[in-house]
């Protein structure tokens, strides 16, 4: 895997007034989470909850993060469809993609994503697909522990019928994807009266047929519940940082939120967004303000500084494993 490159080709110049304006949404949203997190809160006990938080606890966070983007990036390679794409820069191009998305909120990162697996030996066409399977699988997911969650815990009034439309999308959208999928040996003849089609549309519905692959499905799914399951045991990790004897359902509302933030306009780092997040997570069981604060503050650093990390030494030594862009079976 040689020296990664961000060129123009990647999408990286994007015009900039869209992503200024989404930029500046992202800063005055963060700006204003933050200061309804804050409000009235009594920062002698913000640094109290922060200083004696569990160092142990805090660790196991910083590994469930890492867990995480190896098992995104073990579903991510399992997604193309065969020859799959060697491991190691996989989860160097992911990881890349997430710190840009930290660091430059103007979502780049799967524009990113489809360059840099192209200089892997992936086509677009290939890609594409993937990221778009990735994202309805997870909106699903997300759905599902929306509406679970409204049932069972004091939850915002929102969650239901947010959760509620998130299912509906994405088993609408799932549904044509996997349609697609079943209709490639149709659809490919067809496209091939055009040659410059013809090759793009192959591997773009071979990746798509996989949703129609009932063991291909499977794996897809287990990869999808390792990852929520280890997203969940993190924030589980972090309430134990800060002495909360609290739920499981309040690790998963923290974790939805969190994950839901990822969807708006963000700051850099997620700033605010994060703090916010935490506080109205923790809110419905008693939590204070302060502590949550705390909590937001510190799941701010663990789930962001090792993206930053990992995805920096990536960018300077192309990836965490040095190679060609040879493909695994």
């Amino acid at each position: 895997m040689g020296r990664a490159r961000i060129s123009p080709a990647l999408g990286l110049n994007r015009p900039r007034g869209r992503a200024g304006l989404r930029l500046l949404a992202g800063l005055l949203l963060g700006a204003a989470t933050c200061g309804w997190a804050v409000n009235g809160v009594d920062w002698a006990e913000v640094s109290a909850g922060l200083t004696g938080a569990s160092i142990g606890w805090l660790a196991v966070g910083l590994a469930g993060v890492v867990a995480v983007a190896l098992a995104k990036a073990g579903r991510w390679r399992d997604l193309y469809p065969r020859p799959r794409p060697v491991f190691w820069p996989t989860f160097g191009v992911l990881v890349t993609a997430q710190m840009i998305n930290l660091l430059i909120p103007v979502r780049t990162g799967e524009l990113l994503r489809l360059g840099l697996m192209r200089g892997h030996g992936q086509p677009v066409a290939a890609t594409l697909p993937t990221l778009l399977i990735e994202k309805v699988i997870d909106l699903l997911a997300a759905g599902l522990i929306a509406a679970t969650l409204a049932g069972l815990t004091l939850t915002p009034g929102w969650l239901g019928p947010a959760g509620a439309s998130a299912l509906l999308l994405a088993a609408g959208l799932a549904t044509g994807l996997a349609l697609l999928g079943r209709l490639q040996q149709r659809l490919v003849p067809w496209l091939a009266r055009w040659d410059w089609l013809a090759n793009a549309a192959e591997r773009g519905l071979a990746a798509l047929a996989l949703l129609a692959n009932g063991r291909a499905l499977a794996r897809l799914l287990l990869w999808s519940g390792l990852i929520w399951l280890l997203s969940l045991l993190t924030m589980a990790a972090m309430l134990a940082a800060f002495h909360l004897q609290l739920p499981l359902t309040a690790a998963a509302l923290l974790m939805l939120l969190v994950s839901l933030s990822n969807i708006a306009p963000s700051p850099p780092a997620l700033v605010g967004l994060m703090q916010g997040a935490a506080v109205l997570a923790l809110a419905p069981f008693g939590v204070a303000q302060a502590t949550a604060l705390g909590v937001g503050v510190a799941l701010n650093v663990v789930t962001v500084l090792p993206l930053i990390l990992i995805g920096g030494w990536a960018v300077l030594n192309g990836g965490l494993r040095r190679g060609g862009p040879a493909a695994a079976p």
